[in-house]
Parts: structure tokens; sequence; C-alpha cells
């Protein structure tokens, strides 16, 4: 018996093909069984089965679970009635279509939004239904589709659907054409083919640089210098080629590594080009992918000192994002330190504030730490300005991760170990515990005698250096301010000439230490402390 499926197409047409009943439950069969194999998406499947008026549900779960293995025994079930009734063949067509938007909404990324991947997931159906065809051998239909996926692929460059409409159709050709029909799409498909190996090659490129970074904070120059070398071929095959897969690869890697080399500038120059190719091809253009290239070239700027860059960037970046996924704190973190930076402490208090009232903020326990670091400085700050920041006064704030004894294995998570130990050091000093401050000043000597002094970060810490001198004048001055300020002005000199977040080594790699306050900002604190301190021993003293 022949029956009719139908499938829409991209423009909302429908295709509609006929296949043996017997095929079309094993289809529905697969369908169902790879979706419940998805067990964490659960909620992702139930959405798009509802709204429902229960049978469709019905068939979804007595299909995946065994129970129906046959179209007969579904049908006495669920309408008890035969078969040939229209009511079950529709009502099984409607829930293979719907499983098809389930299959491919479940393997779409969170962040693809927009034209772009919306025609992807378009196109990606059209060419699953084009399987179908094949295997139903229902040719005519197979054609059609392959016309519409060949139109979409080629305009959007998607090289691997285009590659595989290629393979259906020389393989078509192959049996039910001509010659000429069958030499066309086979060197179609052949060409499409090394597009498909290269941007494979770059895929893998990509991958093993975002391997390193996750697996090691501070990666070897060798293994960075590895991952260079690759560059210019990558560059080769983006000039023969240039698909977006090709620029997206090549810009990601080529700009990562100019960062780790702490080549900010260049780095910048290489996100904004990314930027006017997606001007250029507004086609290619979806907002997670525009806001993640702002976010970029917002650390190239805070990296170079650029503080109204970032902020110019992250308020682009801020006006594409909605909501408040990961990727807002990600922005928001930057453009806070920018803030700092630029002492303007109360819009620095205000953003903190609209941060952690956000849903998202309690369930992230890293981000909680990072947040209670920011904001360990910026109350330190703002309270020693004529004008503290009000808005943060009423927040709930805990100092027992930036004042706990981390263990080794917390000590560069996410590069501000140092930023933690310098807050220590002015926390204890407002304590008055000058035992512990002088514990984490040679705790914070140590680390940079470990690493600094070796070859391999030879010069990265020259500012942090300069810090710890004139924390270390301070104590052999025996806290005298007027003593510690006269002593210490070579180093703040030095400090003030060498850039900030200036982390650039002789070997090409960076860590990525975030100096969240300026240091001079840091030592106007220690310095007003240290006034404050002698004002209360005179007080003492006339007592």
């Amino acid at each position: 018996m022949l029956l009719f499926v139908t499938l829409t197409t991209s423009e909302g047409q429908n295709c509609r093909f006929s296949g043996n009943s017997g095929h079309i439950m094993k289809i529905l069969q697969e369908l169902c069984h790879v979706i419940s194999k998805y067990t964490s998406q659960k909620d992702a499947v139930r959405k798009a089965l509802i709204p429902d008026d229960g049978r469709r549900k019905r068939l979804y779960e007595g299909v995946a679970s065994g129970i129906y293995k046959s179209d007969g025994e579904a049908a006495q079930d669920i309408y008890n009635k035969t078969l040939e009734q229209s009511n079950y063949r529709n009502l099984k067509y409607s829930l293979i279509n719907r499983l098809l938007d389930v299959f491919y909404l479940l393997h779409m990324k969170k962040e693809n939004r927009g034209q772009f991947v919306s025609v992807y997931y378009k196109t990606a159906k059209e060419l699953f239904a084009a399987e179908i065809c094949e295997w139903l051998h229902l040719y005519s239909t197979l054609v059609l589709l392959c016309d519409r996926i060949e139109e979409s692929a080629q305009k959007y460059d998607f090289t691997r659907l285009k590659l595989r409409c290629f393979e259906l159709l020389r393989n078509y050709y192959s049996k039910h054409g001509s010659v000429s029909d069958y030499d066309k799409y086979a060197a179609l498909a052949h060409e499409a083919l090394l597009v498909y190996t290269a941007e494979a090659k770059s895929e893998r490129v990509r991958t093993e640089l975002v391997k390193l970074l996750s697996v090691h904070l501070t990666p070897s120059a060798k293994d960075v210098r590895q991952i260079a070398a690759k560059i210019p071929e990558l560059q080769q095959d983006l000039k023969q080629y240039g698909t977006r897969t090709l620029y997206v690869n090549y810009y990601n890697v080529t700009g990562k590594i100019a960062r780790l080399t702490g080549r900010f500038a260049e780095a910048r120059k290489i996100y904004q080009s990314y930027l006017h190719y997606l001007d250029e091809h507004k086609h290619f253009d979806y907002e997670a992918q525009r806001i993640v290239v702002l976010h970029f070239i917002s650390k190239c700027c805070f990296a170079s000192g650029d503080y109204q860059g970032v902020l110019k960037h992250t308020d682009a970046a801020l006006e594409l994002l909605e909501s408040k996924p990961p990727n807002w704190f990600a922005v928001v973190e930057v453009r806070l330190m920018a803030l700092i930076h630029l002492q303007q402490y109360q819009e620095a208090a205000d953003l903190f504030v609209i941060g952690i009232h956000q849903p998202e903020f309690e369930s992230n326990e890293l981000r909680r730490e990072v947040w209670s670091i920011l904001e360990a400085y910026l109350r330190l700050l703002s309270e020693t300005c004529l004008n503290p920041a009000e808005t943060i006064r009423g927040t709930k704030f805990s100092l027992s991760y930036t004042l706990e004894e981390l263990s080794e294995t917390m000590k560069d998570k996410l590069g501000m170990y140092i930023a933690i130990l310098i807050f220590q050091i002015i926390h204890w000093l407002r304590q008055r515990s000058l035992s512990l401050v002088e514990s984490r000043i040679r705790t914070l000597r140590d680390l940079l005698y470990k690493h600094a002094r070796s070859t391999k970060f030879e010069g990265q810490f020259f500012r942090t250096d300069c810090l710890v001198k004139m924390l270390t004048i301070m104590v052999n001055c025996q806290y005298d301010s007027s003593l510690t300020t006269t002593k210490s002005k070579p180093y703040c000199e030095q400090l003030e000439a060498a850039h900030a977040n200036d982390t650039t080594t002789d070997e090409g790699v960076t860590l990525p230490i975030e100096e969240i306050a300026p240091y001079s900002h840091i030592w106007n604190c220690v310095l007003q402390e240290l006034r404050t301190i002698e004002v209360e021993m005179k007080t003492a003293d006339s007592w």
C-alpha cells in the first residue's frame, strides 16, 4: 500500500513523496530511538511534542518503548480502528515531521541564532529528507530536494551539506542518468571534498588550540609555536577556497595566537577585520558570533590600556545581548575592570549589582568566585575615594574566598592569584594584622621569584615586581608613611612608566594576569592607610 509523507521545505512549500507503509514505520521507529537517547534533553522533546491532543505523544512513547511494533498495533490501540483509516496516517506523518524538527533542534548549538543558522537548519532537514528518499527510491523527490539544497549550500557555504548533496546526485545519475550528468556531479563532489578537507584541517587546528588553553592556563612557548606554524597553511587554504568556515577558524586561531604572544594591537586588528568581513557578508552573520568578536576586541583594548575602547565595544556587545546568558557575564567582567581603572566606581557598582541579581549568577560557583574578587577591589577603591559608590553598600559580601589560604591547585586559577594576594595585603593592613601583611608579601615575592625570575617569564611581572618592592620598603621602614614615600619614589616612577597589563614575555607567551585595579591606585590606598596608622599612633601616645 502506498502512503504519502509531507515534509516542509525551507520556503514553506510541501514536498510529497510515496513509500511503503512498513518502510515509513521503520523511519518512525529509528527517529524515536535516536531522540529517546537524549535523556538530558527530555524537556526539549516534551516542548516540541506539546501542544498536543495526547495521541501524538502517545504514539511517540509507544514506538520509542517498543510497544508498537507495527502500524496495525498502533492504529488499533490509539483509534481502535484499522490501518486504512486516515486519522492514524495523519497522526503518524505529523509525528514524523515533528520529530525531524526535534532531531535537528537537539543538534543545534545554543548560541546559533539568526538567518544563517535558520537556513542551515532548514537545509539540513531537507538533506535528511533527501537521504530518506534515496533509501525509498523516490528519485523525483530526491532531485527536487537536492536542487534546493544545492542553491542554499552555494549561497551560505554549507560545504558538508553541499558535498553530501552532490554525492546523492552522483549516485543517482550513475544508475539513472547520462554519463555527462554523472561526470558533472562526480567532479563537483570531488571539488567539494577538497574544500571540506581544508575546512576539517582548519577545524582541527582551532580545536587543538582550544584544547591547549583548556588544559593549560599558561601554554608553553613550544606548544604555541607549533600551532602558529600551521597558520600559513590555513592562510593558503583560505586564499584558495575562501569559505565561511575557513574565515572563522583563521580569525579565531590567528587572533588567539596574537593575544597569547602579547601582540594585542595586532589581535585587535585581526578581530576588527573579522567584523568587517561579517559586515560585508550579512548572510553569514548572527548575533552570538558578533558578540564573541566584540568581547575579544574589548579584552585586547583592556590589555593595551584603551579603557574607553573597552566601554565602546562592550556597549555594542551588550546591545546584542537581550538576556543574561554566560556571555553576558564575560562581557560585563571586562567592562567592570575598565570602569575601575577609569575610577568610575558608581557606574561599576550599579553594573555589579545588576549582575549579582541575575538567576544564572547563583548557580555558577566559579563566576561567584571571580565576582567576589571584583567586588573586593571595587569596595576597597570606592571607600577610599571622595565620593564612594553607594549602590554596592547594601549588597551581601563575604571575604571567605579572597581571604582563605588557597590550595596549590587554585593558585593560578583564572590568573587571579596575584590579584587575590595583593587584596589580602591591603585588607590585613587595614585590619592592622601586620604579621599577616608580611606573610602575604613573602608569598607574593616567592611567587614572583618562582615564575618571573625564570627564563620563561622574564620581564612579564615587571609592574607586579615594582609593587612588591614598594611593599617590602614599607615593611623595612616599619610602616612610616613619609619614609616609605621617599624610598619608594624610584619604583613609583617605574610603575607609572610601565604600561598596565603589559604581560609580554621574551619567549612570546603571556599569563592571563588581570591587573583588576591600577597598581598606582593600590599604592595610594597603602600610603593613605599608613598615614591613618600614624594618626592612630599619635592619638594613642597623647593618652
